[in-house]
């Protein structure tokens, strides 16, 4: 019988990127067909991602701060804490913290697992 599996965030190391992102990857491994991602990601105040685009949907909630996604091409979307985005695949775009807190989302990620 499969167990309850429980992660704390305190206890899942920082990795600091570029921009000013500090992940935490809490979950990456197989779970039903496909390898599920789960990653709590701090931006600091003016920190910015990378523009890129996934082969699957992102799905990100925001827990603290201001968030701010940028289209590629398109248009720039602002979201406050507590609302719940889903980026689709193939969309390029930039994420960025252009607010005065800390920006505190967690982002879940659902692909297919490579043979």
């Amino acid at each position: 019988m499969e167990k309850i599996k429980a992660i704390k965030l305190s206890q899942v190391p920082v990795r600091a990127l570029s921009g000013g992102r500090q992940p935490r990857t809490l979950l990456d491994e197989p779970v039903g067909g496909v390898n599920l991602r789960v990653v709590a990601v701090e931006f600091v105040p003016g920190a910015e991602s990378d523009e890129h685009a996934r082969d699957w949907d992102e799905v990100l909630y925001y827990m603290a701060g201001e968030a701010t996604v940028e289209v590629t091409g398109g248009e720039s979307y602002t979201f406050a804490p507590g609302t719940l985005i889903i980026i689709p695949h193939g969309l390029k775009h930039r994420h960025f913290n252009r607010g005065k807190e800390v920006m505190r989302q967690l982002l879940i990620q659902a692909s297919p697992i490579k043979p």
